[in-house]
């Protein structure tokens, strides 16, 4: 008996019902891809997301911002900018 409820539990999570189980043709792989990882890019994200920089850039548009900090915030934003690759823009920020 117990057997038996425990292969009727099993078999109960590991099937997908109809309604939880992908639709074909919906999103490609690559397309998945793209869309975590322009989420990833443009999110939060302390590793991958666009956050600091976007906070950086929006501090130092401030002309009340003294110059010691001014220049703590171009220093840090170019180091931001270089890890994603903009080094053109890391170079005209510094």
């Amino acid at each position: 008996m117990l057997s038996a409820l425990a292969l009727v539990l099993a078999f109960s999570f590991q099937v997908p019902k109809p309604s939880q189980a992908p639709t074909p043709g919906t999103e490609t792989p690559a397309q998945e891809f793209r869309r975590i990882s322009e989420e990833l890019y443009s999110g939060d994200c302390p590793q991958l997301g666009s956050k600091l920089r976007r906070v950086l850039k929006q501090a130092l548009k401030n002309p009340e911002l003294p110059e010691a900090d001014r220049i703590r915030g171009m220093m840090d934003l170019g180091d931001e900018l270089v890890e994603a690759g903009e080094v053109e823009d890391a170079i005209s920020t510094l």
